[in-house]
Parts: structure tokens; sequence; C-alpha cells
């Protein structure tokens, strides 16, 4: 073998090993992305399980962020905006709630989903408006409405929806009960058109007519028209009316406590989750 061979025989052996080497390389790039590209495809799915656990165990701060970022990673499933806002829901946080259920519904691809929808918004709506009866019975009343047009939309969706025709029954009593206390506190407001003035002097006496106990000509006191000596009380103008009002009170009251008695036999259901 001649100098000028044994020479271009070494040179290609550095350049075999390095093409390897570069090989190698590219590789181990490939792998890492594919590596970091599964990391980060299972980070929903991680999620996702962390925020269904946290939601079994009541802790439904930890579900909402848990939720919350899956659908940042998912923006197009609106499932995991349901489970956000159904989260939401539990925890008190009724503007958020209505904030991911609302896009849910309309995103939905899936009627039973959308049903679940309509029904976690008028439960919502509901929840909302048993905060607001003692603060703000108009806001109530409201909010009761919303709930109400919220199962009717999920009747629409799933006429053989229980859960949703369960709390529509259920709204339906509230509202019911709310308005009749509304009505009862204007009635005790507004001013008795009928109500006569206790010192009122009789008709007779308006005519001119001398009362029976006024004396006579001669001077001699009329005697009563019973025929008895004994004076007789005279009559209260606001009895009768008294005794309406009272009689109209107890009427109310057992009413109310009828509505209280049904409407602790109606709980609200919680939403189904078949997905």
């Amino acid at each position: 073998m001649t100098v000028r061979g044994c020479m271009r025989r070494r040179c290609r052996r550095p350049n075999g090993a390095g093409a390897r080497i570069v090989l190698l390389v590219i590789v181990l790039c490939w792998l890492a992305v594919g590596a970091a590209a599964v990391s980060a495809a299972g980070r929903p799915e991680r999620a996702t399980r962390d925020g269904l656990a946290a939601y079994r165990s009541g802790d439904y701060a930890a579900a909402v962020d848990a939720f919350g970022t899956a659908a940042q990673l998912r923006p197009r499933v609106p499932e995991l905006l349901y489970d956000t806002g159904v989260s939401a829901y539990q925890l008190g946080d009724y503007d958020a709630a209505r904030g991911m259920l609302r896009p849910a519904i309309n995103a939905a691809t899936r009627p039973e989903l959308a049903a679940a929808g309509h029904l976690a918004l008028g439960n919502t709506g509901m929840r909302e408006a048993q905060q607001l009866l003692q603060q703000d019975p108009a806001a109530a009343a409201v909010a009761l409405e919303e709930g109400i047009a919220s199962f009717e939309r999920a009747l629409r969706v799933d006429p053989e929806y229980g859960a949703a025709a369960h709390n529509l029954e259920l709204a339906r009593v509230l509202l019911d009960e709310l308005r009749q206390q509304q009505q009862q506190q204007q009635q005790q407001q507004s001013p008795q058109q009928d109500t006569g003035e206790p010192d009122q002097q009789p008709q007779a006496q308006q005519e001119g007519q001398q009362p029976e106990s006024a004396p006579r000509d001669d001077g001699s006191p009329t005697p009563p028209a019973s025929g008895s000596q004994e004076e007789q009380p005279a009559p209260d103008p606001n009895g009768d009316q008294d005794e309406d009002l009272l009689a109209r009170q107890i009427i109310a009251a057992e009413e109310a406590n009828a509505e209280l008695r049904r409407r602790r036999r109606l709980q609200l259901l919680p939403v189904r989750r078949d997905w």
C-alpha cells in the first residue's frame, strides 16, 4: 500500500466516526422532543384526573384550578369548561360558574352535555336566589326566573331529564312563595282605606238630632234604648278590621308553613355526569 493510499484510509475513519456522532445527536434530540411532546400531551389528562379526585373529595377550589388548567391546555374541549363551571358552582362562585357553563353549552356537540349545562345554570340561579332572599328579594326573584328558564331549556333538549323537571318544580314553588311574601308586605304597608275614625259621631248627631243620653226639655234624663240601667260600651270601629287582619296573618302563616314543608321534601338534584 502506498503512502497516499494509507493517508486516504486514515482520513475516512475520522469522517465516519463524526457522522455517527452527528446521527446520535440528532436521534437524541428527536427523542427529547418526543418526550416533551408526550409530557405535554399527558398534562391535560393528569389535570383532569386531579380535578376529578379533588371534586370527589370536596376540595372544589383545587378542582377549579385543575379543571381550569386542563381547559387552558385543551380549549376546544367543552367538557372541561363544564367541569370547571360545576366546580365553581359548588365553591359558591356563581359568576365564575356562569362564565364557564355558558361557553360549554354553546360549544357542546352532544345533547347530554348541553342539557347538563342548562341544569347547572338553573341550579346556580336557585342557589344564588336562596342567598338573596333576605337581603334583596327582588334580585332573588330575578335569579329564580333565570333558573326556571334554564331548567326549561334543559327539558327542551332532553324531555326525559328527571332532575331538570324536579328542580323546575322546586324553583316555581320558591318563586310563588316569594311573590306571596312580597304581596303581603305591600298590603301591610299600604294604608287602610276603610278605617273609620274612633271619635266619629253617629249619623243621628250629624243630622242635628240629640243623643239618647242628652237631657230632655223637662230636665229628666233619657233612659237607655235597651231598657237596661247599665251603660253599654261603645263599639270599636277597628275591632272587625283587627280580627280580619289577624285571620289573614294566621292563614298566611299556615300557607307559609305548608310551603316550607313541601320545599323540605323537595331537594335540589345534582347534575349528572355521563361522559
